[in-house]
């Protein structure tokens, strides 16, 4: 059976929404992203953090691959679910919406591929970074608070995220282990 005749749509969450996808989901499962790995490549100023204190938010770019959440929603509430999504995630200012084809994992779905809706940074937006070095990020992590809390709070639920995929990224591993040091460094 397709997903065009079950009547499903399909996300895939790399970052915020593997943990609070926001819209109305029929099911969330780890999924496989190939050509596109996880970055932080965004200054947040509104949501981890602000203008003068900023934070740091997601991405991916190209190369690698990226294990992440795909959610089903019902085909019939697509334009609400592409309206929130697009408002969460910029669309047309940050980021643009994508299809992408996307492979599930577990319960007996390796070989299943599917394309689903996600969002790839616009390289020309004003607080895209995609080069900054690691210690910079570990900072804007430590430091990061804005309207929807701490880039440090977006950080720990990534980890418990991408942990629980049982996935091992050294990328994140490392910043982890950034972060904990200038954190223990500021708390002497």
């Amino acid at each position: 059976m397709s997903e065009e005749t079950t009547g499903r749509g399909w996300v895939f969450g790399y970052g915020s929404l593997m943990w609070e996808p926001g819209f109305a989901c029929q099911k969330g499962q780890p999924a496989l992203l190939k050509g596109y790995h996880r970055r932080y490549c965004m200054y947040s100023i509104i949501t981890r953090g602000t203008p003068e204190e900023p934070g740091i938010m997601l991405g991916v770019l190209p190369g690698g691959e990226c294990v992440g959440t795909a959610f089903s929603y019902d085909r019939a509430k697509e334009t609400e679910v592409l309206d929130y999504l697009d408002n969460r995630e910029g669309e047309g200012r940050a980021n643009r919406r994508v299809m992408l084809p996307v492979q599930l994992l577990g319960n007996g779905n390796g070989q299943t591929l599917i394309n689903a809706w996600s969002y790839l940074p616009l390289v020309s937006y004003e607080h895209y970074v995609g080069s900054l070095d690691q210690e910079r990020i570990a900072e804007l992590i430590t430091k990061g608070k804005g309207k929807n809390g701490t880039a440090r709070e977006y950080f720990n639920n990534l980890l418990t995220e991408v942990r629980r995929l049982e996935v091992k990224e050294d990328y994140l591993e490392n910043l982890g282990a950034l972060v904990s040091s200038l954190s223990s460094a500021s708390a002497d």
